[in-house]
């Protein structure tokens, strides 16, 4: 009996603890920011990208959202960084034009869901590009560092926007096709 309730407490212990950790995680992960007059005010970005495939300047009137995540985690920080904006015809294809000019600026066809033009790819967990949403006059800008794309590390945006083989194979091979940065 004795046994029995010793087994019991335990397994008590760890339910708890793990409703704890979960509480924990839900406060860390799904804080951030999401007010778009605060796009761009990245206060102690401890990403490993240099964020230029981010617009430095957007009028509030052409982002249709925005999420900024950065914790800083035991063995490695975490970012997020979500913006979608829409443009007139011409600020469009003058965004593009900045994009296409980014050094090393790489341009992938395949690995998206759109066209995209790349910075980080599968490196070191990090991720960095902009999808281009022609019809719409659109452009997603994304950057992910150790984010996850299941229900408790997840993401604040659509999965559609993830590359196909989001998180498969992070670890460092160094093939440029596979771990790319222009960092």
């Amino acid at each position: 009996m004795k046994k029995t309730l010793k087994i019991l407490g335990i397994l008590i212990g760890i339910g708890m603890a793990l409703i704890l950790v979960v509480i924990i995680s839900l406060f860390l992960f799904f804080n951030g920011e999401k007010d778009i007059d605060n796009y761009g005010k990245f206060d102690n970005y401890l990403g490993y990208s240099k964020l230029s495939i981010f617009p430095k300047d957007v009028p509030s009137e052409n982002i249709q959202s925005y999420f900024y995540l950065n914790r800083d985690m035991p063995l490695d920080p975490i970012c997020e960084i979500y913006l979608k904006c829409t443009y007139s015809a011409e600020e469009y294809n003058s965004e593009v034009e900045r994009l296409k000019n980014i050094y090393n600026i790489k341009y992938d066809e395949e690995n998206f869901n759109y066209n995209a033009y790349v910075s980080m790819y599968n490196f070191s967990s990090c991720y960095e590009y902009a999808l281009l949403l022609e019809e719409e006059k659109t452009i997603v800008y994304i950057n992910t560092q150790g984010i996850y794309g299941n229900w408790l590390f997840g993401l604040r945006f659509e999965k559609k926007y993830l590359p196909k083989s989001f998180m498969k194979g992070i670890e460092y091979t160094g093939d440029r096709e596979k771990n790319f940065t222009i960092y």
